[in-house]
């Protein structure tokens, strides 16, 4: 990503967040929930991917099988392996993932 794309990213999403006046008829809508200007750029990404979020939530999830079934065999070789792994990533990956999950 390159920070051209991630300010344009940024400049959309502040676009988006000013509010427009409702008419004098017209019920004012109920706000929508606040989207911090990552999850927005990460979400419009996802979107171009095809399928979308779920498609790359299942491909994490795929990913994930094979790392276990990697670290499984490594295991014994190297004692503490998938600990020091699993400690390292599981912050970033539940983070990535709770962002996805929030992608309409």
């Amino acid at each position: 990503m390159t920070l051209n794309r991630f300010t344009c990213a940024l400049a959309v999403a502040a676009a988006c967040a000013v509010a427009v006046p409702a008419t004098a008829s017209a019920a004012p809508a109920p706000a929508p929930a606040p989207v911090d200007p990552i999850t927005a750029m990460v979400c419009q990404e996802a979107g171009a991917y095809p399928g979308g979020a779920p498609a790359i939530l299942q491909e994490i999830d795929s990913i994930g099988e094979i790392e276990h079934q990697v670290l499984t065999a490594i295991e014994p070789h190297v004692p503490g392996l998938t600990a020091a792994i699993t400690a390292a990533a599981r912050p970033s990956l539940e983070h990535i993932v709770s962002i996805l999950q929030s992608c309409r």
